[in-house]
């Protein structure tokens, strides 16, 4: 897993650094739907919930919105970040300078729409993935 400054270093070579980001974006998945008319370049880089936490400091003050809708991994998060984040199923749409927060779960439940039951942080795989319009 990557530390704060080795994730600034890499995010500073695509121009993708943390001072860059306009949002901060948590969903559970990237569908294809969400992908603008723009090519986008981006990647996933595998965070631990402590440079969460860290990232989540950096970027104080950025406008946070949520589209994961799994009640009890939104409670994990909300412990974990002091947030107040509520379940939502909306529908996204990349913006240039959007930081996805792609939050799921380590194991998932064998039977169809059944609820995962989420009680510590170690159940959260987390993928930042920072995003660029190309255009």
């Amino acid at each position: 897993m990557m530390k704060l400054n080795q994730l600034e270093q890499m995010l500073s070579q695509f121009n993708l650094g943390l001072s860059n980001t306009k949002r901060v974006i948590f969903v559970s998945a990237i569908a294809g739907s969400m992908i603008s008319e723009y090519p986008v370049l981006s990647m996933a880089i595998p965070v631990t919930t402590d440079t969460l936490k860290q990232i989540m400091t950096e970027v104080e003050g950025v406008t946070i919105l949520n589209f994961i809708r799994h009640p009890a991994t939104l409670e994990l998060l909300n412990k974990l970040l002091g947030l107040q984040l509520q379940p939502n199923s909306g529908e996204y749409v990349v913006n240039e300078g959007d930081l996805l927060i792609m939050v799921s779960l380590s194991q998932r439940n064998q039977t169809s729409n059944a609820d995962v039951n989420v009680t510590n942080f170690n159940q959260l795989v987390i993928r930042l993935v920072p995003i660029h319009l190309i255009r």
